[in-house]
């Protein structure tokens, strides 16, 4: 585990995106051609189901990813649902609930969630599961249980300068490989789950 300082240098951050590649390196190679399958297209099919659930893809993804905080996958999808269908009986949390109605009425995700990278960047993906997204890179959604791949404690995030360098180093590893940086981090999350389970 790298020791941080407060305020992080070029060489903390060039740490950072060092240990978020290696990690993902690993886990890529460990991963089960299963966890391979799903995760190449975990986020074509939750385009699909952010399509189903909105007329606009893009609100779909953006409800879906402000109610995504320390929510499991199906029930995230259910809370989406229920919002969009004009349902407040939700276990996602109020302030959440309160951003979701807000796109819905009009309003932009950068708009609802100033901060929020991990939020910004699970909207994207989701929208745009073949390629670059519209914040002009190719993003990479990094949660809890990408901080516990890269062994990590979940603040070290809102350091600022951290969550690109964790992206960069998903990116650079997702290129080793020859896919996409979310394909690495979905692989990866999934292999992960898999572990803790077992």
């Amino acid at each position: 585990m790298i020791s941080l300082g407060k305020s992080l240098t070029y060489g903390e951050l060039g740490a950072l995106s060092t240990t978020a590649r290696h990690a993902i390196v690993e886990k890529l190679g460990a991963a089960t051609p299963a966890e391979w399958d799903h995760g190449m297209e975990w986020y074509s099919n939750a385009h699909a189901r952010a399509q189903a659930l909105h007329d606009d893809v893009q609100k779909g993804a953006e409800v879906i990813a402000v109610l995504s905080p320390q929510t499991q996958w199906p029930v995230n999808l259910r809370d989406a649902e229920k919002i969009i269908s004009g349902d407040e009986n939700v276990s996602a949390f109020k302030k959440n609930v309160v951003k979701a109605w807000r796109i819905l009425e009009g309003e932009t995700l950068d708009e609802v969630t100033q901060k929020g990278p991990k939020t910004k960047a699970f909207a994207c993906n989701i929208q745009y599961p073949n390629g670059y997204c519209r914040h002009g890179n190719w993003c990479v959604t990094i949660d809890t249980h990408m901080m516990a791949i890269f062994e990590l404690h979940i603040s070290v995030i809102d350091r600022k300068g951290a969550y690109e360098a964790l992206a960069n180093g998903v990116r650079r590893a997702a290129y080793e490989f020859g896919i996409l940086p979310h394909q690495a981090q979905a692989i990866a999350w999934l292999a992960q789950k898999e572990r803790n389970r077992g």
